[in-house]
């Protein structure tokens, strides 16, 4: 790994809260106001979409932290997606909507969008802008012929469970080269 790679690799970790052994800095806030940070992401775009599927939402949410991690060089939220059969999953919201078809922003009742900053607001806004109209097995489709999440099922069968993660370096990496 080049010098330019290892720094950018530090940010990301420092911004995530860890160091380079995955230890928790201490004093690290994974959270604004006592919610996750990806709860509160989740609730703008449930206020954006409407009621949605629950892939569709975490779909959403990958490109929503794609891109963030492309435009800002910081994840949107700490936590890391898994590279599940059908996609990309953020377990901690799966954990929020887990045995549900539909999402409405009524899951998130006990976050409030207006933490997020303006850049996020606007950068998620452009997210669903072009995004947004598609549907859940679209999304799914797309994300299967991508890279960070063909990678981390490297070797895994069609279908099969996954719990690996998709490292959030090989989701800058690949969106950065689009």
């Amino acid at each position: 790994m080049g010098l330019e790679a290892r720094e950018w690799v530090y940010r990301l970790e420092r911004r995530r809260g860890v160091d380079g052994t995955g230890t928790p800095l201490p004093g690290h806030r994974r959270r604004r106001g006592g919610i996750r940070l990806g709860i509160l992401a989740a609730k703008y775009i449930t206020e954006r979409t409407g009621e949605v599927s629950a892939m569709k939402l975490q779909k959403l949410m990958y490109y929503a932290q794609a891109w963030s991690l492309v435009w800002e060089e910081e994840p949107l939220f700490p936590d890391d997606f898994q590279a599940w059969a059908n996609g990309p999953v953020l377990p901690t919201l799966y954990a929020r909507h887990r045995g549900m078809f539909k999402v409405s922003t009524a899951l998130f009742a006990d976050a409030s969008s207006d933490s997020l900053s303006k850049v996020e607001r606007e950068n998620m806004g452009k997210v669903l802008e072009f995004y947004g109209d598609k549907t859940a097995q679209w999304l799914s489709n797309l994300t299967h012929q991508e890279n960070p999440w063909l990678d981390a099922r490297d070797g895994s069968p069609v279908g099969a469970p996954s719990e690996v993660v998709i490292p959030q370096s090989a989701i800058h990496e690949y969106y950065s080269s689009l």
